[in-house]
């Protein structure tokens, strides 16, 4: 089995409509962008922040995919900027844009886990035995 995959992140504008999700994946397929920009508003910062930390935390890659454009119910506008993070935390690949429907491609080094998963040892000291009762449903 490879290590590395090919992940695409598609953020679109749901207008409740019927167009089929596939069609509008095919269709952002064959326009993607490449362009790397940075997003705006009240939810930027945290959506920068949580992504790595969730990363690190579990020491694997996050697709971080948001919508573009205005939501109908309530008024809230969703920023976009797409990304991927891996699992040191850092950004990498292109960043989707703050406005438009886009499709990001890139690889995903899933080698890099294990590496990761080695050099950190977060969960060689877990000590799952020692929850007993806690832990079984």
């Amino acid at each position: 089995m490879p290590t590395v995959v090919r992940a695409a992140l598609v953020q679109a504008n749901w207008t409740g409509g019927t167009e089929s999700v596939i069609a509008n994946h095919e269709h952002h397929t064959r326009a993607a962008t490449r362009a790397r920009r940075g997003a705006t508003g009240l939810s930027a910062c945290p959506w920068r922040l949580e992504q790595p930390a969730a990363a690190v935390a579990n020491e694997y890659f996050v697709a971080a995919v948001n919508r573009v454009g205005r939501e109908g119910y309530g008024g809230v506008d969703f920023h976009g900027a797409s990304y991927c993070v891996d699992p040191r935390g850092r950004s990498f690949g292109d960043t989707a844009g703050d406005k438009e429907e886009e499709l990001v491609v890139l690889d995903l080094d899933f080698g890099m886990i294990d590496v990761v998963r080695r050099q950190w040892a977060f969960h060689r000291d877990r000590c799952p035995d020692a929850c007993g009762d806690l832990v079984e449903a």
